[in-house]
């Protein structure tokens, strides 16, 4: 008698499922990742994609829905195929512009030089 034909019984349902052993479920967690390797080439974890790229996790998910990079997800965990991420990475980007809090000596020197242009002195 097969397993298949035991589940056609209805009170087999109400049955408790043999649960997987720890290493079956690491086995089927590794295949379903190695297919995923497969499929798209090797990932790399989105916060340490973030972090090599120098851009925050934000911006990560910005690219993503951009369609700069291909973002696969695998129980539960994000990563960023590695084609996509070597050709963002190696594709001309503009810096942002950081804004710095200014001194208060600062602001004086910069006041001081705005008004000698307009006085003309």
């Amino acid at each position: 008698m097969n397993i298949e034909d035991v589940a056609e019984f209805p009170f087999v349902e109400a049955m408790p499922a043999r649960q997987l052993s720890r290493w079956q479920r690491f086995w089927q967690q590794y295949r379903v990742f190695k297919d995923l390797v497969k499929r798209h080439g090797d990932l790399v974890p989105q916060v340490y994609a973030a972090k090599l790229g120098g851009v925050s996790v934000q911006r990560i998910d910005q690219l993503c829905l951009a369609g700069n990079l291909v973002r696969v997800y695998w129980d539960g965990h994000a990563f960023i195929t590695e084609d996509s991420f070597v050709a963002w990475a190696k594709s001309e980007r503009r810096p942002g512009t950081r804004y710095d809090d200014l001194t208060k000596r600062q602001v004086w020197k910069m006041s001081t030089e705005a008004s000698r242009e307009i006085l003309g002195k």
